[in-house]
């Protein structure tokens, strides 16, 4: 498995947009990538997201990135947000609920 979190802060008005393109990227995701989880946090501002990833493997990432709906979500999201969102690698150490390999 591969994890990853994307973590970013929107401008104060584009609140709505920014749930609108989670919400059709998310549904994107449901239909084209059946092995991969996928969820979005918003903090407690309003305004900070955080999204948690986990890929089946390599080549499950490597198509999600290089997927249309992916492009489209970004060309979207990025202008809307403060600085650009910051992506980094993680390691499930220890879950009482997700029993992954």
């Amino acid at each position: 498995m591969i994890r990853r979190i994307a973590s970013y802060r929107i401008n104060k008005d584009a609140q709505e947009n920014v749930l609108t393109a989670i919400e059709e990227f998310v549904e994107a995701i449901e239909e084209n990538e059946p092995g991969t989880i996928y969820s979005v946090y918003r903090h407690e501002d309003g305004r900070t997201f955080t999204h948690f990833m986990s890929f089946p493997g390599e080549q499950a990432e490597e198509s999600h990135k290089s997927a249309p709906y992916t492009k489209k979500f970004v060309d979207i999201l990025y202008p809307m947000c403060e600085e650009p969102p910051i992506f980094e690698a993680i390691e499930l150490v220890k879950s009482s609920h997700i029993r992954f390999s």
